[in-house]
């Protein structure tokens, strides 16, 4: 079923994109964007293009020579142009790189240049062929020097990304597309926030899930990039100082006959930031800032502590009374007591739609779709493993039941057989209930001792990761060392409540009276002491990377990588399947 709704949506967007008008013959070349919801299309310039940034860009369909299927020359005179009308492809003659553009509501506007990596730089390419074209989807063939190794680069007609495909041993590409802010999304977690202000080192290497996002053009372009084989670490770089330092880009490897993807998600608006000072968490202020379009937005908030919390929220956007233009307001955060409050940026994206997203508006989840598949953007995306579970009735149900009917019960009376059966079976589903939740952290708790038995194991080996390490350490150590025993201590005053009413006596209700109201108690404040489990350990996750970033120690020691692994993949295992009372927040 999840399958059928999946290809349903995905026919869904290709049927909206492709439903757009002809364009009319005599509208100019800039406005007349060649294949968009109809082909995709392959030319060639004759001539070098500017190099970016130099002169407006455009399609120049009267002066460039469209290649047709069964025309392919061997070798093209100029560049060679991928182009869907959404997203358009360079790849540069004299062998730079491949350059994207996106069309936006101004025309087209360049986002970043693709390189092939050797070893810690980069190498160029060597000629260029057509590998396929068709309308519906055109792909091109071009290899690197110094080692021959090919990549093929491929495009379809209705979404807005390059496909770059190794063959034999490609290395991987570099993207550069200078900018202060990059998102590694954390599907359990709090997003982490690279901003390139607060990187000290010219070069990190950073764990992640297959997806990184930049957030281009003062808000109106995110460029992400996707790939299918997690084998290595992205590398991200940085050169600038103070106010101008800038990610200049970001080094990810094919794998073992991996894809890398890279798509641009362009509209006026599409990202929103501000800097929060100490206490506007904590009045709603409204945003300057026009909501493009209706979705499930993220905003990431920059705590006090340096850590990021990531929040879904849709209440705080809504349409405008008199505009009808959708607008923003900051919602009163809610805070647990002791969490730090909210100081400097915040970020806000789109991350996938909802009933109201024009579908033709690509989201961050379809291009995971589009790109990975239904299976592996599933497993990433996880969204089953996020969704928590209840077994039983809750200790509140409980309290504000039983005991009420107890005490309204006339002792001279007795107990019904009716009553007897309903109370009986509210005994079963509490326990199951309190089972079910100190279950859970017991599971915590087996957490926490294997996580401190492998990074003991690890400061044995590398003692100069010992304050990383530590730090970790000392984070785990808010967890509880083992299961709660409440459903054992309440099951003895259960016991003494079927007793007290299987008799009818004023003394056995009296017993059953007084042994009631201590179950809430006795469960040890359970449903407090699971959310704490889970704030902690997701904490630990997005600790670990931020703390392994920011210290000189550990961000060039290839060990904390290991270790920041080994942490993501153990969280990711302990956070599924939450129950009740988790607090959990998915993506």
């Amino acid at each position: 079923m999840k399958r059928l709704s999946i290809a349903i949506l995905c026919a869904a967007l290709s049927a909206a994109v492709c439903a757009g008008e002809e364009p009319a013959a005599n509208e100019p070349a800039a406005k007349k964007p060649a294949g968009r919801g109809r082909r995709v299309a392959l030319y060639d310039t004759m001539t070098a293009l500017p190099d970016p940034g130099s002169a407006p860009w455009q399609v120049e369909e009267d002066t460039w020579t469209t290649i047709a299927g069964d025309k392919a020359p061997k070798e093209f005179k100029g560049d060679t142009v991928l182009c869907n009308g959404i997203l358009a492809a360079v790849v540069r003659k004299d062998g730079a790189g491949v350059d994207l553009y996106a069309r936006g509501d101004d025309g087209w506007n360049y986002r970043a240049r693709l390189a092939p990596l050797k070893g810690a730089g980069t190498t160029t390419f060597e000629g260029a062929r057509a590998a396929a074209n068709d309308g519906t989807a055109a792909s091109v063939e071009v290899k690197q020097a110094r080692g021959g190794e090919a990549v093929v680069f491929s495009m379809t007609a209705t979404v807005p990304m390059l496909q770059a495909a190794a063959q034999g041993k490609a290395e991987g590409l570099r993207v550069s597309a200078p900018c202060r802010w990059g998102i590694l999304p954390d599907f359990f977690t709090g997003d982490f926030l690279v901003d390139a202000r607060q990187m000290k080192a010219e070069h990190v290497e950073i764990p992640s899930d297959q997806l990184f996002l930049q957030m281009l053009a003062d808000g109106n372009s995110i460029l992400a990039a996707i790939w299918s084989r997690n084998e290595r670490d992205i590398r991200v770089s940085f050169t600038g100082e103070g106010e101008q330092r800038r990610l200049t880009a970001t080094d990810i490897c094919y794998g073992s006959k991996g894809s890398i993807w890279t798509g641009v998600l362009e509209k006026k608006g599409i990202w929103y930031s501000r800097v929060l000072a100490k206490g506007d968490d904590t009045k709603g202020t409204a945003m300057d800032w026009d909501v493009p379009f209706a979705a499930k937005w993220k905003g990431n908030f920059v705590r006090a502590d340096s850590l990021v919390d990531s929040h879904l929220y849709n209440p705080w956007i809504k349409p405008d009374k008199n505009s009808k233009k959708l607008t923003a307001t900051l919602p009163k955060i809610r805070r647990r007591r002791g969490t730090p409050g909210y100081e400097g940026p915040m970020l806000v994206y789109p991350i996938r739609r909802n009933e109201e997203t024009p579908l033709d508006q690509m989201l961050l989840d379809d291009l995971m779709r589009l790109s990975l598949g239904s299976g592996p953007c599933g497993y990433i995306l996880d969204v089953s493993g996020r969704t928590s579970t209840g077994k039983g009735i809750f200790t509140c149900s409980y309290d504000w039941t039983i005991p009420r009917m107890l005490h309204e019960s006339k002792e001279e009376a007795g107990f019904l057989k009716d009553e007897r059966v309903f109370v009986r079976t509210m005994h079963k589903h509490v326990l199951l209930f309190m089972k079910h939740i100190q279950d859970r952290i017991g599971g915590y708790a087996e957490f926490r001792k294997e996580m401190l038995a492998s990074l003991e194991e690890q400061e044995k080996k590398t003692p100069d990761l010992a304050g990383f390490i530590g730090t970790l350490k000392e984070q785990l150590g808010k967890l509880p060392d083992k299961r709660p025993e409440g459903d054992k201590k309440v099951r003895p005053l259960l016991a003494k409540i079927e007793q007290g009413i299987a008799v009818d006596t004023p003394e056995s209700i009296a017993l059953a009276k007084g042994s009631a109201r201590p179950i809430p108690p006795t469960a040890e404040h359970q449903d407090v002491q699971l959310a704490n489990c889970r704030k902690a350990v997701k904490e630990l996750r997005a600790m670990a990377v931020a703390k392994m970033v920011s210290d000189p120690e550990a961000d060039t020691n290839p060990a904390a990588g290991e270790i920041v692994k080994m942490i993501r993949e153990k969280t990711h295992v302990i956070l599924r399947n939450p129950a009740h009372h988790e607090g959990s927040e998915g993506w």
